[in-house]
């Protein structure tokens, strides 16, 4: 049997279709969060999460100021946050994570509500996603004084660990 360059053209093709068809953009009409830091954006993410099936997914978030309230993000989920994308939680609120997060060192979290991640020893967080910036020295190698702070952004990304993590 020989398959032809066409054929396998056809199948790259149709893989492409598929892997796609698991990645969802927040923002789309279809599911429209707004992402305008006014608007209460837990339901429309809410049912882009059920629309990704166990095959796993990914869930876009384009540039914009999410408020949600509490949501729980299924380990098949992925979280993609563009910069300039972020997930504001509100007070009493609690997002669950269970998946991986892509997203660069930038701030993706905010909010009065917690970010917990639930998940193995093998991912990574980043302080930049509550907003940490290193500024602490200037170009030359003096020392900044008016470097930013960073305590509460370090100490947002230490609470979002599962506790086995942050104790040992």
């Amino acid at each position: 049997m020989r398959v032809t360059f066409a054929t396998a053209l056809i199948c790259l093709m149709l893989l492409a279709v598929q892997v796609c068809a698991n990645e969802i953009n927040v923002g789309d009409a279809q599911h429209n969060a707004r992402g305008d830091a006014r608007t209460d954006d837990t339901k429309a993410i809410d049912q882009a999460i059920k629309e990704i099936n166990k095959r796993g997914g990914t869930l876009v978030f384009p540039e914009g100021d999410y408020v949600v309230n509490s949501l729980d993000f299924p380990n098949w989920v992925t979280l993609r946050f563009h910069n300039g994308a972020r997930l504001n939680v509100t007070e009493g609120g609690v997002v669950n994570i269970h998946g991986q997060v892509d997203a660069g060192t930038y701030k993706v979290f905010g909010g009065e509500g917690a970010v917990k991640f639930r998940f193995r020893s093998d991912r990574i967080v980043y302080p930049q996603w509550w907003g940490a910036i290193a500024d602490y020295f200037n170009e030359d190698g003096s020392v900044n004084p008016n470097a930013k702070d960073n305590t509460n952004a370090f100490q947002q990304a230490l609470d979002s660990l599962p506790n086995t993590l942050r104790n040992g």
